[in-house]
């Protein structure tokens, strides 16, 4: 298990001040991952016309399995939506039960 400090998050943020026109996805990526660690957050996507490459460049980050919890892939044009609020239930894949256990 990667454990991060608060450290670990200062030379993140300072990276990416000193770099931030130029901060790569990975570096962006890794801020975000131990900030998340840190607090004791959880991260999930949902994504349109970006082939998963939020979620993809997060999981490249160690530690990133114990915060990040997945996301959602959509291709609105695919399903005749024009924006992910058009979205409906039927529109997207998910596991028996996972709507009850979200409360939606």
């Amino acid at each position: 298990m990667t454990t991060y400090t608060r450290a670990d998050l200062d030379d993140a943020l300072s990276a990416l001040a000193d770099n931030s026109l130029a901060a790569s996805e990975y570096e962006i990526a890794r801020a975000v991952i131990i900030a998340a660690t840190l607090s004791g957050k959880t991260i999930a996507t949902a994504e349109s016309l970006t082939a998963g490459l939020i979620s993809a460049t997060l999981a490249t980050i160690p530690g990133a399995s114990n915060v990040l919890r997945g996301g959602i892939d959509s291709a609105l044009l695919g399903l005749g939506k024009g924006h992910v609020k058009e979205l409906t239930r039927d529109d997207v894949v998910a596991p028996d039960g996972f709507y009850r256990r979200l409360g939606a």
